[in-house]
């Protein structure tokens, strides 16, 4: 009988309940070099944080944060609380509290060792799936553009106060040494090695001076290029297809489970009950029975004792 009840349990919940289709895209850094590149030119070791390791754990990061939920939630004119912002952008047969839950409970993963990472959302619509997948990786892209567009503005910033520095360490190295050349041309300085020495040092300062502002206007010029691009951060290596509806076997397996599950149980309660009635002789079972009934005797009148002082100020109307 468990059996039966089990199996007619499992087949209408298995009717009933909703069916998700998953649907999954998979991207990895792209090679384009960022913003970032063109600084660790400068700063040594900061071509660290173009590495996959460091790129994988940002993209997960931002799949996660509110601004690329937001973003993706806005293509669908959807609120993060699923009221619509404009009914007509919702597609044809999808609610807004669907999209929102459908967002909010998408699942991100990653291969350290590949670099490649799994934007994965299931909905009970297998096109709003893939779609949602989609989007996700669009608007993570865009985010990323949007981040080296922010780096290479700072970086910019950063380069032009340089620049106007390095020019005036030059201008100051070439003032200085126009001075000394004009302060001893009265002199053989070839004849004196203290001045020669002087003449050279001056010289290499101007020229280091010289080929540092020469790097800095080549990076900056470098820089100012990344505010300009609108090229893929991302390389999408397989876009969210529409997932194929997989009904019967999922169904098919729910009910088997169910019915096994319940089996397991029936057997155990008949294995159990033959146990008990051949270790426990009747006058033990009656025994039993017997206590069982004086205990349940004896809770209701602790019951009824506990509840007697509470009922008096009911009824005397306190």
């Amino acid at each position: 009988m468990p059996v039966l009840i089990a199996f007619a349990l499992s087949t209408v919940l298995a009717i009933i309940t909703p069916r998700d289709f998953p649907a999954s895209a998979k991207v990895m850094p792209s090679s384009t070099n960022s913003s970032s590149g063109s600084l660790g030119a400068l700063i040594p070791g900061a071509a660290m944080i173009t590495q996959a390791a460091m790129q994988v754990n940002l993209y997960l990061e931002l799949l996660k944060s509110t601004q690329v939920q937001d973003s993706v939630l806005a293509h669908y004119g959807v609120g993060l609380k699923g009221g619509a912002f404009l009914s007509s952008m919702l597609p044809s047969g999808y609610s807004a509290s669907a999209i929102c839950e459908a967002v909010t409970e998408a699942a991100f993963s990653s291969n350290m060792k590949s670099g490649v990472v799994t934007i994965t959302v299931a909905t009970t619509k297998p096109e709003l799936s893939a779609d949602l997948a989609n989007t996700f990786t669009a608007r993570l892209d865009e985010r990323l553009q949007e981040l080296d567009r922010t780096i290479a503005a700072k970086t910019s910033g950063y380069l032009a106060g340089q620049i106007v520095e390095q020019r005036s360490k030059l201008y100051e190295g070439e003032t200085r040494k126009a001075e000394f050349l004009a302060k001893n041309r009265n002199y053989m300085i070839s004849d004196d090695p203290d001045l020669r020495i002087e003449l050279e040092r001056l010289e290499m300062d101007v020229q280091f001076n010289r080929e540092l502002l020469l790097t800095l206007l080549e990076v900056k010029a470098k820089n100012d290029l990344e505010l300009e691009k609108n090229i893929p951060r991302l390389m999408v290596i397989e876009w969210a297809t529409v997932p194929q509806p997989q009904f019967p076997l999922q169904r098919i397996k729910m009910v088997l489970l169910a019915t096994f599950g319940a089996g397991v149980f029936a057997v155990g309660l008949v294995v159990l009950r033959a146990a008990y009635l051949w270790y426990i002789p009747p006058a033990t079972r009656s025994e039993l029975v017997q206590s069982c009934a004086s205990v349940g005797v004896d809770a209701r009148r602790v019951v009824n004792r506990i509840r007697r002082p509470l009922k008096a100020p009911e009824r005397s109307g306190v």
